[in-house]
């Protein structure tokens, strides 16, 4: 004996906060996409780390080298 369930009931347009919610989600996450490996970048940078893009040659420092105390090292 085969249970034969009634076909699901689609909304043919999406409710609008749903439609807005996704293009935020949308723009958050290109956002993120952009953000992250910049903060990456000053991050290391700012450490006092070389930094490498693919290959190349080191870039250079966005932050000039600072001292800091043997103690933090």
């Amino acid at each position: 004996m085969a249970l034969a369930l009634p076909a699901a009931t689609v909304a043919a347009c999406p409710p609008r906060f749903e439609i807005a919610l996704a293009g935020l989600t949308h723009f958050v996450l290109y956002l993120f996409l952009i953000l992250m490996p910049l903060a990456g970048y000053f991050n290391a940078a700012a450490a006092g780390h070389v930094v490498y893009f693919s290959g190349s040659s080191q870039s250079r420092r966005c932050c000039p080298k600072t001292t800091v105390s043997r103690k933090w090292r």
